[in-house]
């Protein structure tokens, strides 16, 4: 999860699956559709579908977003009302869906840049010696877990967790000089 946004619902935040895991995921990532599921059942499916269930969600919908680079990423949706995903609703969603990818898109084009010019970085650090590039990355593999084992107490959200993670290198920087 990077960014989310719930409305009189509760927040699942903090969701981390690869692709590979994900059968129904990788499929509609290939065929552009949107997956539905229409009654999310307690204690069967997906770990996210447990935790769905937990909350008090009992329908999902899954978009995938592609760039021009290819897949970005998903746009998921929930409701607290079983079979709410019906085809007014799923264009609706559609619309929704492709206006949210556009703005992250671009959003996350500006941070991208920057994270080019932080690998720029460390790839200069990596020429002084190796140690400091190992360095820089085992600092933002670690910042990345501290952060998402403490989120809930110090309330820390998707978002931040990943930007920590892309910045840590920088920590350093000095070094590079």
């Amino acid at each position: 999860t990077l960014i989310e946004s719930c409305v009189g619902g509760p927040a699942i935040g903090r969701y981390e699956a690869r692709l590979s895991d994900s059968p129904s995921l990788r499929q509609i990532a290939t065929t552009g559709e949107a997956r539905i599921i229409d009654e999310i059942a307690a204690g069967r499916g997906s770990q996210r579908g447990t935790a769905l269930h937990d909350l008090g969600y009992r329908a999902s919908m899954a978009l995938p977003i592609h760039s021009d680079s290819g897949l970005f990423g998903f746009v998921l949706m929930d409701a607290t009302v079983p079979h709410f995903f019906d085809e007014p609703r799923v264009q609706l969603a559609g619309t929704y869906a492709k206006v949210v990818a556009l703005l992250l898109i671009h959003e996350l084009l500006t941070v991208r840049l920057v994270r080019a010019v932080a690998k720029t970085a460390l790839a200069m650090a990596r020429l002084r010696d190796d140690e400091t590039g190992a360095h820089l990355d085992r600092m933002s593999n670690y910042a990345r877990l501290i952060a998402s084992a403490g989120a809930e107490k110090w309330g820390l959200s998707d978002e931040f967790i990943e930007f920590l993670f892309l910045f840590a290198p920088l920590h350093d920087i000095g070094k590079v000089g």
